[in-house]
């Protein structure tokens, strides 16, 4: 998903009511908020871009692990 604003969040949500156990890992260039309010926050993270891959393994374990 490009962005969770727009279609990017209309997706995202169809994709949360089918699968209520959603867990969303965001990455940007800018500075992002988190993915949305609608959506727990332990249950959404967000990575600055460039990230190691290291990091995007701890926070994707996080994520999932809440």
């Amino acid at each position: 998903v490009a962005h969770l604003a727009g279609d990017g969040e209309k997706f995202a949500r169809q994709l949360q009511a089918a699968e209520p156990d959603l867990r969303v890992v965001c990455t940007c260039n800018h500075d992002c908020g988190l993915p949305g309010a609608w959506l727990a926050a332990d249950r959404q993270a967000r990575l600055h871009k460039p990230y190691a891959l290291s990091e995007l393994l701890k926070v994707a374990r996080r994520v999932l692990d809440a």
